[in-house]
């Protein structure tokens, strides 16, 4: 009885954690971040084939989380600013040219990048 009990407890926060996946909002830039556990996984990289951003982060073939994105504007303006909630961030940007920072555990990484109309743009960082 516990045993079955604590599988429907795992699956329920397994549930619970894949059913919290959003679409967010940041000064008009929709964007999704997550992708802990192979559920979560699999529905934002469901969700995100639609987004014209695919952001990757791991450390020596582990997936991360918690680290900081900025993406920036040809005019140098602010479009995205978020801490990323696992290893995958989808971001809808319009096409153009950004430049992409990523930051945390020590290490900041900076991109130019080009969004182009009806493709995915992805970038992988990567830490040592």
């Amino acid at each position: 009885m516990n045993k079955i009990l604590l599988v429907l407890l795992m699956q329920g926060v397994l549930l619970a954690s894949v059913a919290a996946l959003e679409v967010e909002n940041f000064l008009g830039v929709s964007y999704i971040s997550g992708g802990v556990g192979i559920d979560e996984e699999a529905k934002i990289k469901e969700i995100g084939k639609h987004y014209s951003l695919q952001v990757l982060v791991a450390q020596q073939h582990k997936f991360l989380s918690d680290v900081a994105i900025t993406i920036i504007d040809d005019e140098n303006s602010l479009v995205l600013e978020v801490q990323m909630d696992g290893p995958y961030l989808f971001v809808n940007l319009e096409p153009g040219k950004y430049t992409l920072n990523a930051g945390g555990f020590g290490e900041s990484f900076s991109r130019k990048i080009r969004i182009k109309p009806g493709k995915q743009q992805k970038q992988v960082f990567s830490w040592p």
